[in-house]
């Protein structure tokens, strides 16, 4: 950015600017650099020396230890991959903290999203999002289970289908990686 001064300075006077910029919103190791520059290209000011216009100080954003939500199991229970249509059917999936950090309770709030969705058509059937907020920490190692009870419509039969869970499907809790929240299972949908 830039801050432009309309001022007169006096002969070894100086004044002073304050800018404020934004790091991107997730964390991002690196190292930045941060620029001031006066009078640049001589373009306000004839200047006997420009040697002296520019300074340069680094900022290195360290990535702090962060947790990662992942999906270790999703399965239709008891049903040997087969399900009837209109019925009731049990999901019971698990999600593991398998980062370097605990969840802490100050960004410990996010949503998992259960769907099934016909594989044919891709058309979604049933979805379902729960919020989670943990007891004080979700130690790393330490996982939660969660049970659903699904009833599938009379109306889709003779399909394909697929159970698809999305962990902190808002990108809501701070992570280290994504690249595990998610996970699905085949099953197919018979005549009631």
């Amino acid at each position: 950015g830039r801050i432009r001064q309309n001022r007169y300075l006096e002969p070894s006077g100086s004044y002073s600017s304050a800018f404020t910029f934004r790091l991107p919103e997730r964390y991002v190791q690196a190292k930045y650099y941060v620029y001031v520059i006066v009078n640049e290209k001589m373009q306000w000011l004839d200047e006997a020396s420009m040697d002296n216009n520019v300074q340069k100080r680094m900022l290195e954003i360290r990535v702090p230890p962060l947790p990662n939500l992942a999906v270790k199991s999703l399965q239709l229970v008891g049903s040997g991959g087969v399900a009837k249509a209109g019925q009731t059917v049990t999901v019971r999936f698990s999600v593991e903290n398998v980062g370097e950090s605990a969840v802490l309770k100050q960004n410990a709030r996010w949503y998992d999203q259960l769907s099934v969705v016909l594989s044919d058509a891709s058309r979604v059937i049933y979805r379902e999002s729960w919020p989670h907020s943990t007891p004080p920490v979700l130690a790393v190692g330490e996982a939660y289970t969660k049970t659903v009870d699904v009833r599938l419509p009379k109306q889709h039969y003779g399909n394909n289908a697929s159970l698809q869970l999305v962990v902190n499907v808002y990108d809501s809790l701070y992570e280290s990686s994504l690249d595990d929240n998610t996970d699905s299972r085949q099953f197919r949908i018979e005549p009631p």
